[in-house]
């Protein structure tokens, strides 16, 4: 064991006495040479002699021969070297390949001699880097990129909102009116998603179901795969009728993609329900956030096959707005326009109030607000994915601050 460390400490001596030789040989070189490649000249002269002595040449002769391929080699560039080192020989195509090969090779050298040093600082960067590119990815599918709908910069929601809920329903009365007495919007839909049983089948199965209006699928630009869509008067009271249309996903699961589904009836919430065709799949179901409006959806029923008591129309605020703006519009004057249309209602409902409690009038301090579509699905979600992005982007910095401490201690190292 002595004897072990003593060989461990010789070693070590000779180590060093060759890097100060190193050192002091590449010092005979010029100053410009020294500047540019002094460190790498001395990781070489370093190698040289340790490669002669594990060949059985002695220390001696290991760094003599040093000395005379440095003796050798500075007075030329001492009386030429200078124009040849600044101003190489250029070919085309060539001189940056040259000067990146040529890091690579100094890099691999370098992590040759020390590996441990190499890998940390990998790693390190490799999980600050990896971090910061995998919440970035979220951040750009989630608030940057635009909704994968035709004119997905135009669509917007219409809220009630009130003292208890910011982002309320609206009623189907206010639906008719935003419709008829505005010229804001290019169109206008109701939708609602909602769990639907289906029944007349050997198991009996639930079904995440969304009830829409027939101008639902032109505002967000959907089309039919198989068969068509319902139309507005399809899905208004009064003239509802008994269809429903499936989600691609739906038609894959239930159908196995049979063309013969079209026709076929479907038991929903205890009402026979037509299936009149297929929804094509607009993008990547997988994208997030664009399957907003359609996310989980495996059925499309009309607005006025909702279950409430006494109809669609004496619901109250039951259903969510999607419109789309006008291309000359601005959010602030369709907000506007919609608001003042509340007030007219508002001032034209005369009824007693014992009959109101189902209205959208009898909720005090109730407004009628318009808001970038991509808002309100991603609105909840902002604050905590900007908030992730800064900590991954401290966790960035902090891995930066290290590896600049290793390569300064590093540097200390070496120094002469």
């Amino acid at each position: 064991m002595p004897e072990r460390r003593d060989a461990q400490t010789g070693t070590d001596r000779v180590a060093k006495a060759d890097r100060r030789l190193a050192w002091l040989l590449v010092g005979l070189y010029p100053p410009w040479f020294r500047r540019d490649v002094g460190l790498a000249l001395v990781d070489a002269l370093e190698d040289r002699m340790r490669a002669r002595r594990g060949a059985g040449a002695s220390a001696i002769r290991a760094r003599l021969a040093a000395l005379f391929d440095t003796l050798g080699n500075a007075p030329a560039e001492w009386i030429g070297g200078r124009d040849r080192y600044r101003s190489p020989p250029r070919r085309k195509g060539t001189t940056v390949i040259d000067r990146v090969m040529q890091d690579v090779r100094y890099a691999l050298r370098l992590w040759r001699r020390r590996p441990g040093f190499a890998l940390v600082a990998i790693v390190t960067l490799a999980l600050g880097i990896g971090a910061n590119t995998a919440m970035f990815t979220i951040v750009n599918a989630v608030l940057l990129r635009p909704l994968q709908y035709p004119h997905a910069d135009r669509l917007v929601s219409i809220w009630g909102r009130t003292n208890a809920y910011p982002r309320g329903l609206l009623s189907y009365e206010e639906y008719e009116a935003i419709r008829a007495q505005t010229d804001t919007f290019e169109a206008a839909g109701l939708w609602y998603p909602q769990s639907v049983n289906l029944t007349g089948v050997d198991e009996p199965q639930r079904l995440v179901g969304s009830f829409v209006s027939g101008s639902f699928f032109d505002v967000l630009g959907l089309t039919a795969e198989r068969g068509r869509l319902f139309a507005d008067e399809e899905s208004a009271p009064g003239t509802v009728k008994p269809v429903v249309v499936l989600a691609h996903q739906t038609w894959q699961r239930r159908f196995n993609s049979d063309p013969a589904a079209i026709g076929a009836t479907m038991n929903l919430n205890g009402a026979p329900l037509t299936v009149i065709g297929v929804l094509a799949p607009p993008f990547d179901p997988q994208t997030v956030p664009a399957d907003g409006f359609l996310s989980g959806i495996d059925v499309f029923i009309p607005t006025a096959q909702f279950p409430t008591p006494n109809g669609l129309r004496a619901a109250g605020p039951v259903m969510l707005a999607i419109a789309r703006l006008r291309s000359d519009v601005t959010i602030g004057r369709a907000g506007a326009e919609v608001e003042v249309l509340r007030r007219r209602l508002a001032s034209a409902d005369a009824r007693p109030q014992a009959t109101q409690t189902a209205s959208f009038v009898a909720q005090g301090g109730r407004t009628l607000e318009v808001e970038p579509a991509q808002e309100g699905i991603v609105g909840s979600s902002r604050p905590a994915l900007l908030l992730l992005f800064a900590a991954v982007g401290v966790v960035l910095l902090i891995a930066c601050v290290n590896v600049s401490q290793l390569l300064l201690a590093r540097a200390v190292d070496r120094e002469k």
